[in-house]
């Protein structure tokens, strides 16, 4: 179920189908960096307007599950064409 699940979150951020991926997160999700489910969105949205033809490659290493929760290691690429010089900073 977990592999399924990580699928179907890849084959959506490469479609960029932005509720195909949130509908994996839940309202009250909180990242490692304290972003919340909102800030999230955004910064997935601000990518695929800064790399339009981004796509990402996810290879899971392993699946632990205990109880109700799931630890996945995984190894994530993405691909894009580069911006030019000074793109971002104007």
């Amino acid at each position: 179920h977990v592999a399924n699940l990580l699928r179907d979150v890849l084959a959506a951020s490469n479609r960029h189908e932005i509720d195909g991926v949130m509908m994996h997160y839940a309202a009250s999700y909180r990242s490692g960096d304290h972003l919340n489910v909102q800030q999230v969105k955004q910064m997935i949205q601000e990518t695929w307007k800064l790399y339009p033809d981004i796509t990402y490659d996810s290879k899971v290493v392993s699946i632990r599950v205990t109880g109700d929760w799931a630890t996945v290691e995984t190894v994530d690429t993405a691909h894009a064409t580069a911006l030019p010089d000074g793109t971002l900073t104007g």
